[in-house]
């Protein structure tokens, strides 16, 4: 990683430390993109395990990165192996969203071409009415992800100008597009676009997180690829094509 790396990484620790039972998935992912720990906060971070009995699937959830958004022009490949972390009762994914009592997280990052990165966050929990309230959770904070935003923006003294935008959704998922200038801590500081899939089934949610900076080629029209990532994500978790 290039872009704003040496930079984020203090902003991305001091939110680690600062988290207390609050667990940050895309701190968490950044920091292991640059080779850093993702362990909570500590002056000697433990290594990250795996928690709660929820059994893994006959299948990585994890998709190939050929099927990730505009695969051909950005050339995705993963940062390293995907790995295990330690839950938490809430998991911050974003500004806007978190994930409530899960019992089982695994993460994998991939890097592309201009400084474009992704972080896919699977969790698993107990129940599937946890899984399916978890999904709509996501949904409902992404809905007020333009007022959390700018919120978070004018906080910072940064210029209001995030956009969010509903691109996509099937019986198992939803896609959002968010325009903005980030202010640094969960996210790269300055002008991108992050674009937001969750997809569930069964007692799984996966959360696929893109980071376009400013200075990456535009990518496709992600009204026109969004619901294709969405149902990659519904078949990596073993739902039926027809119920997709």
């Amino acid at each position: 990683m290039t872009w704003e790396t040496d930079v984020n990484l203090t902003h991305l620790s001091r939110s680690l430390r600062s988290a207390g039972g609050i667990r940050l998935a895309a701190a968490a992912a950044v920091l292991a993109l640059a080779g850093c720990s993702t362990a909570a906060a500590g002056p000697h971070p433990a290594r990250p395990h795996p928690a709660g009995p929820a059994k893994p699937s006959a299948r990585p959830a994890e998709l190939p990165a050929r099927q990730l958004p505009d695969a051909a022009a950005r050339a995705w490949k993963p940062a390293a192996a995907s790995r295990a972390q330690k839950t938490a009762q809430d998991i911050q994914l974003n500004e806007c969203a978190l994930v409530h009592g899960a019992a089982s997280w695994r993460q994998q990052a991939y890097t592309g071409t201009h400084d474009v990165f992704a972080i896919q966050d699977t969790f698993t929990f107990r129940t599937t009415a946890q899984a399916r309230t978890a999904q709509r959770a996501v949904a409902a904070a992404m809905g007020s992800c333009r007022r959390a935003s700018r919120a978070l923006q004018a906080k910072h003294h940064t210029r209001a100008d995030a956009a969010v935008t509903d691109t996509a959704s099937t019986a198992s998922g939803r896609a959002w597009s968010r325009q903005w200038t980030a202010v640094a801590g969960l996210s790269a500081y300055g002008k991108q676009t992050n674009r937001i899939y969750s997809a569930w089934h069964g007692t799984a949610l996966t959360v696929l997180q893109v980071t376009e900076p400013a200075h990456a080629p535009n990518a496709t029209d992600a009204a026109a690829t969004d619901r294709a990532v969405l149902d990659a994500l519904a078949e990596r978790l073993g739902r039926p094509a027809a119920s997709r």
